[in-house]
């Protein structure tokens, strides 16, 4: 729905597009958020004592199995299944998790699976991961070669890139990790670290895990005593804390985490209870918006926002260009934010040196600034200016045009994807801006965070999940986004970080939100 203008200030375009992109955030993360802690799931040999590392030995076939409800909101959302096969030399574990939840009245489905293939000794041999939302999937296999080196394929937005890359050094898959956590002491007070591997990134992600002791827990009303395992997962843009609970047999029967605002629990179950049909009857957004106390104008000079942490919580907010941090009694946190609009003169192709402005101009599996399509789009959109503003200005109308149905049907898809699809919400206008601008040699990445937002529904000014770009002008990394009118700036954005346009930016942000009010606003003009 397109809003109105007053005079020159710029509006968002369409009402409700960052609440869209908030809602489908939500989902996008909370599935790789699922993922990431069946990641690294610690099974023990038995509920005291140290159990030596079982060696490894060759059998004609076995399957275990294992079904777990996923609950949010305290109501059924989903379901997990870990499924181990071992089949002469080789280990073969599965996970699947398949999630909905309601976003606006409507359900939204996700489905994350993990296929790993591991000698019985735990050395891992291959991989393959498949994500899938809303329609669009995302696909990720390795094989190691005879060399050692793997050979790892990407499907991303209708686009195929295969590599040679190394395997991260240490980094454990199921097998692996299930061999290592048997080598220790299943007693109160037992510490140790493992390294786990990100399919989806080659990447390694170190975990902590504390022994705590048993006490009483409750699955799905069936009460017992289990030992609790607290784990905290190590992730580049903060850590995440999850409590494991394994019975006397060594079974992972309950697992705990954040996810957002709301609180996920995966319990133990029998097939039918974990794969039937329960619709929720809560909006997992309904309580996600923050509210602003007063009203912000699209143009002002400098907004100073002042933050108290909610109960038990701990403002993260970082210090950048646009942004000045400040830590105040009792875990106050006050964000000067000043005008960060594009503007200044810069060489194009950019040829400076800054290091992170020169990584800037890379393709990525999601920015596929080397796309023909989206190489020819930008040149033919810049035309012969030679002015950078006004380069990246007529590239953001382009993306706006290009994006005519504003909608979620596209999932998370990459630029390559979006250039052609002709739909998305702000993710696709923020990767596709972002590829076209580094097509066009201007540094540029993503920003995620929180936007102020004039009315949602029947809520008016509220601060909403959103995505969009920075770029690289003379020596200042500048907000653009396609998203709102020209000049493609307003400055009601907290940021919450930067990165690539891919799912893994949001994964450690998730516990951010919810965890703060807007207590006072101040405004320069």
């Amino acid at each position: 729905m397109a809003l109105r203008r007053t005079g020159k200030m710029p509006v968002p375009r369409w009402q409700g597009l960052v609440v869209l992109q908030y809602q489908s955030e939500w989902m996008k993360r909370l599935g790789a958020m699922f993922a990431l802690w069946a990641a690294g799931a610690v099974v023990w040999a038995d509920g005291g004592g140290k159990a030596a590392p079982e060696a490894p030995a060759a059998v004609e076939r076995a399957v275990t199995e294992d079904y777990y409800a996923v609950m949010v909101m305290d109501q059924k959302a989903g379901y997990m299944v870990r499924r181990r096969e071992v089949e002469g030399e080789t280990v073969t574990s599965t996970e699947r998790i398949v999630t909905a939840v309601l976003r606006g009245g409507a359900e939204v489905e996700s489905v994350i699976e993990t296929v790993s293939r591991e000698t019985t000794a735990g050395q891992p041999l291959g991989f393959e991961t498949t994500s899938q939302d809303g329609g669009a999937a995302t696909r990720t296999s390795g094989r190691r070669e005879a060399d050692g080196r793997w050979t790892v394929t990407q499907e991303t937005g209708g686009q195929t890139r295969t590599m040679t890359a190394e395997y991260p050094s240490e980094a454990l898959m199921p097998e692996g990790e299930r061999l290592a956590a048997r080598s220790h002491e299943f007693k109160p007070g037992t510490r140790f670290t493992m390294k786990t591997f990100s399919a989806s990134s080659m990447a390694t992600v170190s975990i902590d895990a504390t022994v705590v002791g048993k006490e009483r827990i409750d699955l799905l009303g069936r009460v017992l005593e289990a030992t609790r395992v607290e784990q905290v997962i190590h992730l580049p843009r903060g850590d995440i804390l999850e409590v494991r609970h394994m019975d006397e047999q060594g079974r992972l029967v309950r697992i705990e985490g954040p996810a957002a605002h709301q609180r996920v629990v995966f319990v133990l179950c029998d097939k039918a209870f974990a794969t039937s049909k329960v619709r929720s009857t809560g909006d997992f957004f309904a309580s996600s918006y923050v509210s602003c106390p007063k009203a912000l104008p699209p143009l002002a000079a400098k907004v100073v926002l002042t933050l108290k942490p909610k109960a038990g919580a701990t403002i993260d907010v970082p210090q950048t260009e646009s942004q000045k941090v400040e830590k105040a009694f009792g875990g106050t946190v006050t964000v000067t934010i000043e005008k960060n609009a594009l503007e200044g003169s810069q060489a194009m192709p950019y040829d400076g040196g800054d290091a992170a402005a020169l990584e800037a101009l890379r393709p990525t599996r999601y920015i596929q600034s080397d796309d023909a399509l989206i190489v020819e789009t930008a040149k033919r959109e810049i035309g012969k200016t030679g002015d950078v503003v006004q380069a990246v200005r007529r590239l953001a109308t382009w993306v706006d045009r290009q994006l005519s149905s504003k909608n979620l049907s596209v999932g998370y898809a990459s630029a390559s994807e979006a250039a052609r699809s002709h739909e998305g919400d702000c993710t696709e206008h923020a990767v596709l801006l972002a590829a076209l601008c580094r097509a066009a040699g201007v540094p540029a990445r993503t920003a995620f965070g929180m936007l102020y937002v004039r009315r949602v529904g029947e809520r008016s000014n509220v601060l909403a999940a959103h995505q969009w770009v920075q770029v690289y002008v003379a020596g200042r990394w500048r907000d653009v986004d396609a998203t709102v009118a020209p000049p493609y700036y307003t400055i009601g954005r907290l940021v919450l970080g930067t990165g690539l346009g891919d799912q893994s930016d949001w994964s450690a942000l998730l516990g951010r939100f919810g965890t703060f009010e807007v207590a006072e606003v101040e405004i320069v003009k």
